[in-house]
């Protein structure tokens, strides 16, 4: 999961499509064999709502420009075990993205005892 995000913060840029970053960071968690494990998007849109358009997510053509702001969090998830994913918040900018957020990135350090 963390690599399947990692996948997808490496590819945001102004321009790319929405749906382009959930297609990298899917079939980054397919190749990994736990494609059956998906049960969402990639991620979403914040503003005023906090979960809002566009999505990270298939058939959402939305071009990402500057100043856009999107969690991005794909997930993988064990019906009757339970799921994984980490959420970031990135900012898209003149050239790339900035990220929001500085979360653990190591899955020791994520876990809940």
């Amino acid at each position: 999961m963390l690599e399947a995000q990692t996948a997808a913060l490496e590819s945001a840029r102004p321009g790319l499509k929405c749906s382009e970053i959930d297609k990298i960071a899917r079939k980054v968690i397919k190749k990994s064999g736990y494609g059956h494990l998906l049960r969402h998007h990639t991620g979403n849109g914040l503003g005023i709502e906090g979960h809002e358009r566009p999505f990270l997510d298939t058939g959402d053509d939305t071009q990402l420009m500057p100043c856009m702001v999107f969690s991005c969090e794909p997930g993988i998830y064990q019906l009757g075990l339970g799921g994984f994913r980490h959420s970031d918040i990135f900012v898209v900018t003149e050239d790339g993205i900035e990220l929001l957020t500085k979360y653990p990135r190591e899955l020791s350090e994520l876990i809940i005892d």
